[in-house]
């Protein structure tokens, strides 16, 4: 079977290749967040889950964890890091080092 992604994936591919140069944070919902941005912010985590599922994005939490960490702490909330791969990169042609990843 092959896989298939979302408008809001490919979307979400896309900004990581141009707008947000290769990597972007996320953060998990926390009680007392508005319903519909929580049900977003969950929705978009599972779409970030299945990209990393399929090898287009990866975690770099643990590879930035004081920096997290720290973030953390500033605002309150549970951050997440994560990358475009080699592969993602190749799929929508993004230009620059793959050297990072």
């Amino acid at each position: 079977m092959i896989p298939e992604i979302t408008k809001d994936q490919l979307d979400l591919l896309n900004d990581t290749c141009g707008r947000y140069e290769g990597v972007f944070s996320q953060c998990a919902p926390i009680p007392g967040d508005f319903p519909p941005a929580a049900a977003e912010a969950l929705e978009g985590q599972k779409d970030v889950d299945y990209l990393v599922e399929l090898g287009l994005l990866k975690s770099i939490t643990e590879e930035n964890k004081e920096q997290i960490e720290a973030h953390n702490k500033k605002t309150g909330r549970v951050w997440q890091g994560y990358s475009i791969t080699p592969l993602g990169r190749a799929m929508f042609q993004v230009q620059g080092s793959t050297a990072t990843n």
